[in-house]
């Protein structure tokens, strides 16, 4: 063989050795506990919603990844009754681990009274994750965060500032 071929076959040695070791690595990350996770969306435009519904798609898919049971329960606060029929249009491929909880309102409402719903199912799962949708799950260190947190009751990722925690 040539130096170049010799080289080259080096390099892709190498490059396969690095992915083999990701994908090793990415593969010990798969918890065994499990996880339910609780989330709130408020729906008054189509084009929120469809944003929306794509950040869940991805977030559920990379969050379930990580868990042997995964469950997400949404409640989708809808303002307008004419949303309804595009919501369950563009959220027809979320997952089956992902189920919603609709209500038709234009007023405020509190997160929290739709989680007590669920106070008797909670004690099937290892983690219970109270999700904002503003905060992706997608980027941020969620195998890393997992494995810190020990022996926690309570534990959860903060804003980046004060201004940010007080919304």
């Amino acid at each position: 063989k040539s130096d170049t071929t010799v080289q080259s076959d080096k390099v892709n040695l190498a490059n396969t050795e690095r992915l083999m070791k990701l994908k090793k690595r990415h593969m010990m990350r798969v918890f065994d506990e499990s996880i339910l996770v609780f989330m709130n969306i408020k729906i008054t435009t189509i084009e929120g919603m469809a944003r929306d519904i794509q950040w869940l798609y991805q977030d559920s898919r990379v969050l379930c990844e990580f868990h042997r049971k995964c469950q997400w329960e949404i409640n989708v606060v809808i303002a307008n009754s004419s949303l309804i029929t595009p919501f369950w249009r563009l959220s027809f491929d979320i997952p089956s681990y992902v189920n919603f909880t609709i209500k038709i309102s234009s007023e405020p409402f509190n997160k929290f009274l739709f989680i007590r719903n669920f106070q008797d199912e909670m004690v099937n799962y290892d983690l219970v994750l109270l999700k904002d949708n503003d905060q992706r799950i997608i980027g941020f260190p969620w195998g890393s965060f997992v494995e810190r947190r020990e022996n926690a009751v309570v534990s959860g990722p903060l804003r980046q500032d004060a201004n940010e925690a007080m919304t």
